[in-house]
């Protein structure tokens, strides 16, 4: 009897990519590798910056796949929120690069109290910074407290005080709310210690005004890059290691951004497309290490001494290009993944 091919890759693939709208999908096959997945993504008109692959059989390394580990998974969360448009990573990433220097990931846990605090911190010389933000747990796992879990006790005192009015409860009320979840910066410098919550910091420039730059001298020079890429006018920003930067690139010498569909896009053909399509005339180079939080690299383009954009490669542990991606504008416009490679294809 002749055996019917009823495409079941092909449907679960379009399933796949459906959801992949939304939500982050994982596509686990025993069977086939990822060039074969590729090639049908690519048949079937297949974009998505959610959908990943996985090649694994083994039920114990599937899970720690899709599961990983506890502090990351908390970690990447976090990397993703945004506090009234302003994205935590950027605040990481722009600390890390004002201090020059990376930060430690920190959680602190209070199982009397059910809540604690991630912390990422800074430390020079001269000044050491913190940015925290509350956590809680359920089922056991760390996750990013909610708005209901930081206020509820307080909303209920303020129901029970007879004292106040109707109005002065209602008020109360929306001032708590409005407080309650604001990820919190400290900055000790020389001894003196300030504290600020990022609802009253409305920008990435505040920021670096507030953290100040770092004490720490860079021992680099601005010149001709190590970098080896194919075109264009780049130099290695004054506050990053070229040795540093020498070593991501070394990483990425024959590594292929990992997308389902691209080709062999690595970061430095990204770069250059980039440079061309923006009609720049010179871009700085700058990247950092960041322990749990990763490493990234950046290229900040200019044209006439005026900046154009930033991209943002984040790195994995091994300094390998992810497909975290990031173009961002001067006027607030924000491409990631799959829209950057669009960008470069116009």
């Amino acid at each position: 009897m002749e055996s019917q091919e009823f495409g079941k890759s092909t449907i679960i693939l379009q399933i796949c990519n459906n959801i992949g709208k939304d939500k982050k999908v994982l596509y686990i096959s025993g069977e086939e590798s990822a060039q074969q997945v590729s090639i049908r993504a690519e048949r079937l008109g297949i974009k998505c910056d959610n959908l990943y692959f996985y090649g694994q059989t083994d039920m114990v390394e599937i899970e720690e796949k899709i599961y990983g580990d506890e502090e990351e998974k908390l970690l990447d969360d976090i990397l993703h929120i945004k506090y009234d448009d302003l994205p935590i990573y950027q605040i990481i990433v722009t600390i890390s690069e004002q201090l020059n220097t990376s930060c430690e990931f920190i959680i602190v846990y209070h199982e009397e109290y059910k809540s604690g605090d991630v912390s990422f911190e800074w430390e020079t010389k001269e000044k050491k910074v913190s940015f925290e933000i509350p956590i809680t747990k359920r089922n056991k796992k760390y996750c990013i407290m909610e708005l209901s879990e930081l206020t509820s006790s307080t909303m209920n005192s303020i129901d029970e005080d007879e004292e106040l009015t109707s109005e002065e409860k209602e008020s109360l009320k929306a001032k708590t709310y409005r407080e309650a979840w604001s990820p919190d910066l400290f900055i000790r410098f020389n001894g003196e210690a300030n504290f600020f919550t990022l609802e009253a910091i409305k920008s990435l420039d505040e920021i670096r005004d507030l953290v100040g730059s770092s004490d720490q001298n860079s021992d680099i020079t601005v010149e001709k890059n190590i970098l080896d890429f194919a075109e264009g006018n780049y130099e290695i920003s004054e506050y990053a290691s070229a040795e540093f930067l020498a070593e991501i690139m070394k990483a990425n010498k024959s590594h292929a951004l990992p997308f389902v569909y691209t080709g062999e896009l690595s970061i430095e053909s990204l770069t250059d497309a980039i440079y061309s399509n923006l009609g720049a005339d010179r871009a700085i180079i700058d990247g950092a290490a960041g322990n749990k939080i990763g490493a990234y690299l950046s290229v900040t383009y200019y044209k006439n001494d005026k900046q154009l954009a930033v991209l943002y490669f984040m790195l994995d542990e091994k300094l390998l290009g992810t497909p975290d991606i990031r173009l961002e504008f001067p006027n607030g416009k924000e491409l990631k993944s799959w829209d950057v490679l669009n960008y470069i294809q116009k």
